[in-house]
Parts: structure tokens; C-alpha cells; sequence
């Protein structure tokens, strides 16, 4: 198998989305939300129907997050502006 660039750069992207949801599932999270600001991207999770701040994440990376989210959820990352409805599994983490 060859890696491309395209690959090789989206790998960061993957690794941040798959440690999210681990850490989501780590803490008994029901939801993750992912919401862009005007110079950063706050990570909240909902634990025990609270919201807790997990963590901001640079501006620059929210088209990337959510183009990998789309893309594991069977969605159209060129759709930007109408609500989408998607699911995805995943294997148990630990």
C-alpha cells in the first residue's frame, strides 16, 4: 500500500477525531460537540447531561474535522450551509 500525501497530511486530522471519541467514550460521554469560533474551535462532551469543555483547538483545523467527520459518517463535505443526518460505529477503545 502507498501512502499519499493527501493521506500522510490528513493523518493528524485522524488521529485527533479517533482520540475524541475515545476520550468521549472513556469518560461515558452521550455527545461530543465540535463549535467553531471566531479564533479558536471549542470540544465540549455532555457527561451526565452537563456540558464540559475539553478543549480549543486551533481555527484552522475546523474544516478539517469536520471533512473527516462527514467523510466517517457517509455525508457530502461539500454541503457547508443545510443540517445532515449521519451515524457511524466504531470498535471499543482500551
Amino acid at each position: 500500500m502507498v501512502i499519499t500525501d493527501a493521506e500522510t497530511s490528513d493523518a493528524p486530522t485522524i488521529r485527533l477525531i479517533d482520540s475524541l471519541i475515545q476520550r468521549a467514550y472513556t469518560m461515558q460521554a452521550s455527545d461530543i460537540h465540535i463549535e467553531p469560533f471566531e479564533e479558536e474551535t471549542a470540544v465540549r462532551m455532555r457527561v451526565d447531561g452537563v456540558m464540559i469543555e475539553c478543549m480549543n483547538l486551533q481555527k484552522s483545523l475546523h474544516p478539517s474535522l469536520m471533512a473527516r467527520i462527514k467523510i466517517m459518517t457517509n455525508l457530502d463535505i461539500t454541503e457547508k450551509r443545510l443540517p445532515q443526518d449521519g451515524h457511524f460505529r466504531t470498535h471499543r477503545f482500551g
